[in-house]
Parts: structure tokens; C-alpha cells; sequence
């Protein structure tokens, strides 16, 4: 039997906006958790907490979830499941 893999064309963008609080940590963790059930690598997720690149993205509070330069989640945590399904939709 000859498994083939699926070769993804689309790319996704992944970042967590945050300061390094709880919070921003625990979203990113969160997110890096749903990317890899979704089958992508968990490097595929970036953690942005350099505050002039929070400012320049126009994120107003953290943590923020961005994906494919949209903004996702501000100020609050989405579950992982939450993220899993923005990131399916993403997927195409």
C-alpha cells in the first residue's frame, strides 16, 4: 500500500501578540497545541512580544491571536478547540 502525503499550498501565518503575562503565554501555548492538531508544525505559530512590532501590528490589547494578518482574539484566551476551527477555515 503506498501512503501519500498531502502537500499543503496555502500558507499560514500564526502569530500570539503579548507581553509575556499568564495570559499571553497561556495563548500561546494554546495555539501551538491546536497547530499541531491540525496537523501543521508547531513552529508554524509565532510569539511576537517585542511592544514597538505590538504597536506597529495595531494590536490595542493582548494577548491577540493573528492569523493570516487578521485579527482572531484580543484581550481574551480562546479555547483550543476555538482556535482548531479558525485555523480548519483557514486551511480552505
Amino acid at each position: 500500500m503506498v501512503q501519500l502525503r498531502t502537500i499543503e499550498t496555502k500558507t499560514m501565518n500564526i502569530q500570539v501578540f503579548g507581553t509575556g503575562c499568564a495570559k499571553c503565554k497561556n495563548l500561546f501555548e494554546a495555539t501551538k497545541k491546536a497547530a499541531l492538531e491540525s496537523g501543521l508544525q508547531e513552529s508554524a505559530v509565532e510569539y511576537v512580544t517585542d511592544m514597538a512590532s505590538i504597536v506597529e501590528a495595531g494590536i490595542m490589547s493582548t494577548p491577540a491571536l493573528v492569523i493570516n494578518d487578521v485579527v482572531i482574539a484580543a484581550g481574551k484566551v480562546p479555547s483550543t478547540d476555538d482556535i482548531k476551527s479558525v485555523i480548519a477555515q483557514q486551511k480552505g
